[in-house]
């Protein structure tokens, strides 16, 4: 058991020094790259900012809010790449994004902290993941921000 919460601590620290990473590496890109495609058939590292940030608004956040609430039926499901992009704005300043991104995040983590002890176990269904435990949603909160940061520190798009 001392081993899980080892690992709750180490991810929460992770977690917790995602939008430090995540400001550093957008302040970084000049201007001129954030719509530039990093190759054929990538996205452009605007698309990746405001992807990351969809993510968090549309599923993570309100998943996690659920989920401490008490509610087992979970967020609608994130939509497929190319309705994605139906609905993205290459207008939106990627601070305006950063900023957007990083507030939801503070938000997730600072509800997380307000429990204690931290309720990992809790459970609810998601439309698309099925049944999942809150301890999996701040993993792959984690996990996301971690794709999305090593995209934008290489210049390189997802496809």
């Amino acid at each position: 058991m001392k081993e899980l919460y080892a690992y709750r601590e180490r991810m929460m620290s992770h977690w917790e020094a995602t939008p430090a990473a995540l400001r550093e590496a957008v302040s970084r890109i000049p201007a001129a790259d954030w719509h530039r495609p990093g190759g054929a058939g990538e996205s452009t590292l605007h698309q990746v900012l405001a992807h990351l940030r969809d993510i968090e608004r549309d599923v993570i956040f309100p998943s996690i809010t659920r989920l401490l609430a008490g509610e087992t039926d979970l967020s609608l499901p994130f939509p497929a790449w190319e309705t994605w992009l139906a609905t993205y704005n290459p207008d939106e300043s990627p601070q305006d994004i950063l900023e957007t991104c990083l507030s939801l995040h503070a938000g997730e983590i600072a509800r997380v902290r307000s429990h204690v002890p931290i309720p990992w176990s809790v459970e609810g269904r998601h439309p698309q993941y099925g049944k999942r435990t809150l301890q999996w949603w701040v993993e792959q909160s984690l996990a996301q921000a971690r794709a999305h940061y090593k995209l934008l520190c290489t210049g390189r798009g997802a496809r």
